[in-house]
């Protein structure tokens, strides 16, 4: 099943780079396109690493333990896309995901690096709203609290400009909070943990996924324990109150926790770019996780 990353991937090779700087997203082909030929995956590294030193004035390596994702689109967008995850040298944990494109038919450099490193100028701010609700709840085995989706383009945003990179009009910045349960618990107690952290976020006014899963089990592999309503996750078309308790205690009294086709896992994160990864790190609190 394609990523997020990849529809956006797919729609820049669709847009073939044409699309307005004004909108904060790439230039057009052909205008303001070096003329680089990529022909590998070393080709596209040295020119990745250039142009993120010119954009953003720093130096960068390749992620440590990094493999770069290969993608031909050349039967409908006639290009080889290169994903390679790179980190400011000063800072090698800031892993960021940047994307070149290249011209099948001649390996010349389709459209300029797009990337999102500039997600770092606001992690901090969406996230840490989110994460003090988190950490106030009582009953929980684990937690992540990850942005997700962050712009990818070629703007240099300012932490400033938090509203505009939010609303940017291409991607779609939110944070996924993932609630893992204690094992030993039941729709009754952790019902209103999931209550309780619905009524925190609620009026944060940002775009949002809430998952819900029992320690040890897998939330993004298939149906997890709960999950907020896709319908209710922006805050434009959000109801003016949280599900109820007695709503999510129903939803979750469907899992079923001795069901051995639910995928096990120990909250490890993926590696990778962190806003585009499927698996979030999760932040065990002590005692856990019980993976039974």
């Amino acid at each position: 099943m394609p990523t997020r990353r990849d529809v956006i991937r797919a729609a820049l090779a669709l847009a073939g780079g044409a699309l307005a700087q004004g909108c904060g997203l790439l230039p057009g082909r052909g205008r303001d396109v070096p003329d680089v030929t990529i022909a590998d995956e070393g080709d596209a590294l040295a020119y990745a690493l250039g142009a993120m030193r010119e954009r953003y004035g720093e130096e960068f390596e390749r992620a440590e333990g990094a493999e770069t994702l290969v993608t031909d689109q050349s039967r409908y967008y006639g290009v080889t896309t290169y994903t390679l995850y790179l980190a400011p040298a000063a800072d090698p944990g800031r892993v960021f995901g940047c994307d070149v494109a290249a011209r099948v038919e001649d390996g010349r450099l389709d459209s300029v690096a797009a990337d999102d490193y500039t997600q770092y100028r606001f992690k901090d701010q969406m996230e840490r709203p989110f994460l003090e609700v988190v950490r106030s709840l009582e009953g929980l085995a684990g937690y992540s609290v990850q942005m997700a989706e962050p712009y990818m383009g070629d703007r240099d945003w300012r932490p400033s400009e938090l509203e505009e990179y939010v609303n940017n009009g291409y991607t779609r910045p939110q944070v996924t909070v993932t609630l893992m349960m204690p094992r030993d618990g039941s729709p009754e107690t952790w019902a209103p943990v999931v209550r309780g952290c619905l009524e925190g976020v609620w009026g944060l006014g940002r775009r949002m996924d809430v998952l819900t899963e029992p320690e040890g089990f897998d939330p993004y592999d298939w149906m997890p324990l709960y999950a907020l309503d896709t319908s209710q996750g922006d805050p434009r078309k959000r109801d003016p109150e949280p599900p109820t308790e007695g709503h999510i205690r129903e939803v979750m009294a469907r899992f079923d926790i001795d069901n051995t086709h639910v995928a096990r896992w120990d909250g490890t994160g993926d590696p990778g770019d962190p806003g585009y990864v499927k698996h979030p790190q999760i932040t065990w609190l002590p005692g856990h996780p019980v993976m039974g």
